[in-house]
């Protein structure tokens, strides 16, 4: 959900995660990149991690859910 606000690298999702460590959200961001919700953006030496079109629809049914 953090991703459907804006682009995001690891070490912002990590202080925003608070009790996730660098290597936890890392992997998870690989998993999410294999299933094609979301896509790197190089700049510099960050990777920033933005949503594809079906994790905005993803995003979308989600968030009708809980909010």
């Amino acid at each position: 959900m953090l991703l459907n606000e804006q682009e995001r690298n690891v070490s912002e999702l990590c202080a925003e995660l608070g009790t996730q460590s660098q290597p936890a959200v890392s992997h998870h961001l690989a998993l999410l990149r294999h299933g094609r919700l979301i896509e790197p953006r190089r700049s510099g030496k960050h990777n920033f991690y933005g949503l594809t079109e079906a994790g905005r629809e993803l995003a979308e049914v989600v968030d009708s859910v809980i909010g």
